[in-house]
């Protein structure tokens, strides 16, 4: 996945980042507070949550690029795509 994200600049922005912050923030039941802490207090748990965004914005790409190019291919014509793919 890293590959794919980096080939296609896909990068969990501050934006995003904010966004799905606010999200959990709105979700926690408890003293909103006490999550906020855990982060700024947790460093991994900030890189944990940023990588979280970069999947879903690779699945998101994935699934935008499928609805896009839909085309049936031979075996040997998806080997060699897969092949030159696997080269770049």
């Amino acid at each position: 996945m890293s590959d794919l994200a980096k080939k296609n600049k896909i990068e969990a922005t501050n934006e995003d980042f904010n966004n799905q912050f606010i999200k959990m923030l709105s979700g926690f039941n408890g003293d909103q507070k006490t999550l906020l802490d855990y982060y700024k207090n947790n460093p991994d748990e900030i890189d944990r949550l940023k990588n979280f965004i970069v999947e879903q914005k690779i699945i998101d790409f994935i699934i935008n690029i499928e609805s896009i190019e839909k085309k049936q291919y031979s075996t040997k014509e998806f080997l060699k795509l897969w092949e030159k793919s696997r080269d770049e």
